[in-house]
């Protein structure tokens, strides 16, 4: 991950212990925040080229690390991960699971987009929807 500084040149961004950033989506949030998922070390809000928060399975605020799509609805950052899909409200904090035991399919999902009132799922059995506010069984 980097950006161009001041004057044009690219510059490398990296985590505050200075690993590398290996993103695998980037999408703008608000008041000039950048949602970062990555293939193995959660979500990361950038501001001003410094990440100002971390989501991750260790600290109990992902189920899965691993996050392969994603789209913002209001607050709530929707991910897709292996076989599930987590709700992340960005301002409460709060984490919905929705997984096998809530009807998904255990096949691959290809992408999401939210768009009024639902989730849309791209998967190898084609597309599947279901309500935003679809209480989770895996809260």
């Amino acid at each position: 991950l980097g950006c161009l500084d001041s004057v044009g040149r690219f510059r490398d961004l990296k985590y505050p212990n200075g690993n590398d950033v290996y993103a695998s989506q980037i999408l703008a949030y608000k008041n000039g925040i950048t949602v970062v998922s990555t293939f193995a070390t959660g979500i990361a809000l950038w501001q001003n080229n410094k990440v100002v928060k971390t989501y991750r399975q260790e600290n109990n605020q992902l189920a899965n690390n691993t996050i392969y799509k994603m789209d913002i609805d209001g607050d709530v950052l929707w991910m897709v991960s292996d076989y599930m899909v987590q709700a992340l409200n960005l301002v409460t904090n709060e984490l919905r699971v929705y997984s096998k035991a809530d009807g998904l399919p255990q096949v691959e999902i290809k992408d999401i987009k939210c768009s009024r009132g639902k989730v849309f799922l791209a998967t190898s059995l084609g597309i599947l929807s279901f309500p935003t506010n679809m209480p989770s069984k895996n809260e």
